[in-house]
């Protein structure tokens, strides 16, 4: 009988691919804005802005990105902002801090705490002032 050797990085490489679910994250593939408050993407504010675009990707081993598109309304372009990040299973966390600025376009919060769902990853944010005030993201894995 012949034993296969298991070298620590097939070991760590075989549990992120199967067991975690931001496995595919950590290669930098973006998980694509699929859907807003359960509709597909475009997606607008009752009285605002249309969400038209949006992703989130790992840039390397301390960065993580996330980019939305806007239109239709007072906030009308495109913004993308870089923070650290933390995997944690079932959870990606982007501190934004020190960039992050309060009313500039960009995240609502200056951290953001995505979680794995399904095959994407989910957003939720609220305290927003107008209606709705919370607004949920689903990210789809690629």
């Amino acid at each position: 009988m012949r034993l296969l050797a298991v070298t620590p990085a097939l070991m760590i490489a075989t549990l992120v691919s199967c067991n975690d679910p931001l496995g595919p994250l950590v290669d930098g593939k973006p998980y694509a804005l699929a859907r807003v408050n359960g509709e597909a993407v475009p997606w607008a504010f009752p009285s605002g802005p249309s969400i038209d675009a949006g992703w989130i990707k790992l840039v390397d081993d301390t960065l993580a990105q996330r980019f939305e598109g806007l239109s239709n309304g007072p906030s009308v372009g495109e913004w993308m902002l870089s923070g650290k990040y933390t995997l944690r299973f079932g959870q990606l966390i982007i501190d934004y801090r020190p960039n992050w600025h309060a009313g500039s376009l960009g995240p609502a919060h200056p951290v953001d705490t995505l979680y794995a769902s399904g095959n994407g990853l989910v957003l939720r944010e609220t305290g927003y002032i107008t209606d709705p005030d919370t607004v949920v993201r689903y990210y789809a894995r690629p």
